[in-house]
């Protein structure tokens, strides 16, 4: 499931645009009670719930990562952007929450997209899969759909997976689930 906690509402935006039957729920979170929307979800029978938060509301921020169990932070590699990453990494640390860094839609084979990499490295864990721009994100948003959805098997899909694993691998670390117990099946 999902909950769109941006003001900006882009995730429920491309959530409305679904023409797919199948897929993650699209959560509210009345009178921002985000602890109370995130237990009437596991308790209905979802296992994994992703909050999409605002990049510079810290109030806000600060709520999602009180609720988290791991907090992944994406991050474009160029010098605005990871710049911007800091306040969200400082409510990180003061909360002692587990925290996943993922360079996103760099350029492929650039040393700018290394050189995020080893930025971010000196803040926190940085997942070993960067998310390259590619155009088929937006043709797939046209239809509210995901890479995946879209494009099964191109090369976004095959990233987003390889990242998906490597997240869920992480999230049962910081839940302390066994090494089997995934959270979820698709990416």
């Amino acid at each position: 499931a999902m909950i769109d906690m941006d003001p900006q509402g882009s995730l429920s935006h491309l959530y409305n645009r679904r023409k797919a039957e199948s897929g993650p729920v699209m959560l509210g979170c009345e009178n921002g009670d985000l602890s109370g929307a995130i237990a009437a979800a596991m308790a209905s029978g979802i296992k994994l719930v992703v909050i999409d938060t605002p990049p510079a509301f810290l109030d806000v921020t600060r709520a999602c990562v009180s609720a988290a169990d791991l907090v992944v932070v994406p991050a474009r590699p160029s010098p605005l952007d990871l710049e911007a990453v800091g306040p969200t990494i400082d409510i990180v640390e003061e909360a002692g929450k587990p925290l996943v860094l993922v360079v996103n839609a760099a350029k492929a084979r650039t040393r700018l997209k290394g050189d995020a990499a080893r930025v971010l490295a000196q803040h926190g864990k940085v997942a070993p899969v960067d998310l390259i721009d590619r155009i088929i994100y937006s043709e797939a948003m046209i239809e509210g759909l995901s890479a995946s959805e879209y494009d099964p098997g191109g090369q976004a899909t095959k990233e987003i997976r390889q990242l998906y694993d490597y997240i869920d691998r992480q999230l049962r670390r910081a839940r302390g689930a066994p090494a089997g117990n995934r959270t979820g099946e698709t990416a």
